[in-house]
This record gives C-alpha cells, structure tokens and sequence, in this order.
C-alpha cells in the first residue's frame, strides 16, 4: 500500500504506476532506481532501525533529510528502488 495521497477521480496519466509504487518519505519515486533493486538495499536506508530479518522494519531514508533538512516517514524495507539508490558496502 502506498503512503502517497492519490485523488480519486482524475483522468488516469503515465507516471501514475510510479506514484502508486511510492512511500511518503523515499528521497525520489519508487522504481526510478535500478531494476529489482529495494531500499533495504541503500546506503541511504538507516540501518538503526534494521532487525536484519527477512522482514526488516520500515526505516528512514537519509537521502531524504539531506534534500528536505528534516526526517521523512519511515520508508519499507521492500520499497522499490527510487533513483537516489545507492548500493550499501558493509
């Protein structure tokens, strides 16, 4: 599910997937970022928050408060890649 508010009601466009596949809180567009690829994924996801699971807790994304100067919501770990991805090296 989507954290971004849609309107209901208005002619349908292109990037309309884009939206639905986005979290309030990611630093771009989900699915912008490379193919397959998902947040828990990002030197950006805060890790801090990270139960290491399977089933990793919805994080931050510092990419996020870099560009707005304030934390965002808490992000899906299994959220689609926005073009801000960055591959995380342990």
């Amino acid at each position: 599910m989507t954290a971004l508010k849609l309107t209901i009601g208005l002619t349908s466009a292109p990037f309309d997937r884009v939206a639905r596949v986005s979290y309030e809180g990611q630093a771009h567009f989900g699915e912008t970022g490379p193919a397959g690829e998902c947040c828990r994924g990002c030197q950006f996801w805060d890790r801090r928050t990270d139960d290491r699971g399977i089933h990793a807790k919805p994080a931050r994304c510092k990419k996020f408060t870099r560009l707005t100067g304030k934390p965002g919501a808490p992000v899906p770990a299994d959220a689609a890649a926005c073009r801000y991805f960055s591959r995380f090296v342990p």
